[in-house]
C-alpha cells in the first residue's frame, strides 16, 4: 500500500489516495490488535519475559503524550499531566510499562465526549508510584466494572477494543506484582489507577 500512496508504481488520483490511506490505517490497526492479543496470551501463559531495568515513569508518560497527540486531536479532548514527586523510578520493562499507559489513555479519550478532559496525574505515594488516568465519560456501574475484570470476551456493551486495552493494560500491572483498580460512577466519568513500587 506504501508503494502504491508514494506513487512508485505510477500516479494515483486523489480518491484513489483516499481509499489506500483508509487501507492502510484498517491495516495497522488490524496488525496493533494482534499484537495486542498476543501479548496477552504470552502474559496469561506466563510465558512473556519481562525486561526490567529502572525507568522513570515519567518519562514514559511524556512519550504517550507525543504518540497520542493525533487521537488527542481527532477526538477534540485535551490531556493534561500532573506531576507530583521528585523521583518516579522503578524496576519495570519500560516497553510493556508503556503499553498500559496508552491502553490506559486511548480508553479515557475515547470515552471522553468532544471538548472532554482527560487527567494524568503520576506521584510518589508510600513507597510506591501510582498513576491515576481520569476521563470525563459517561462511567461505569458496579456491574460493568465487575465485567471488565472478566476479560475482553466477556458480553457486555462497551466496545470489545476498550476491553482487550484495559485487559492488557491490568496483566502487564499485575506481571510487575502491581494493583490497577477502577473509580467510577454513572454520569460521573472514571478513574482508572494503577501502582508500583519502588525499588
Amino acid at each position: 500500500i506504501g508503494i502504491v500512496l508514494d506513487e512508485v508504481v505510477g500516479n494515483t488520483n486523489n480518491l484513489q489516495k483516499e481509499c489506500l490511506k483508509l487501507s492502510r490505517d484498517n491495516t495497522e490497526r488490524l496488525v496493533e490488535l494482534i499484537n495486542q492479543v498476543l501479548e496477552l496470551s504470552e502474559l496469561e501463559m506466563g510465558t512473556r519475559i519481562l525486561r526490567r531495568r529502572r525507568t522513570d515513569i515519567a518519562v514514559l508518560i511524556g512519550r504517550a503524550e507525543e504518540v497520542l497527540k493525533k487521537e488527542v486531536e481527532r477526538y477534540k479532548v485535551k490531556l493534561t499531566v500532573f506531576r507530583k514527586g521528585n523521583d518516579f523510578r522503578v524496576n519495570i520493562d519500560k516497553e510493556r510499562i508503556e503499553r498500559a499507559i496508552l491502553n490506559l489513555l486511548r480508553n479515557a479519550i475515547i470515552s471522553s465526549p468532544e471538548g472532554g478532559e482527560v487527567f494524568l496525574r503520576v506521584e510518589e505515594k508510600d513507597g510506591f508510584i501510582q498513576v491515576e488516568i481520569e476521563d470525563s465519560g459517561p462511567g461505569f456501574t458496579l456491574k460493568e466494572q465487575k465485567a471488565l475484570y472478566e476479560g475482553w470476551m466477556a458480553k457486555w456493551s462497551k466496545e470489545r477494543r476498550f476491553r482487550l486495552n484495559f485487559t492488557l493494560g491490568r496483566k502487564i500491572i499485575e506481571a510487575h506484582e502491581g494493583k490497577l483498580w477502577i473509580e467510577s460512577n454513572p454520569g460521573k466519568g472514571s478513574q482508572f489507577c494503577f501502582s508500583l513500587k519502588k525499588p
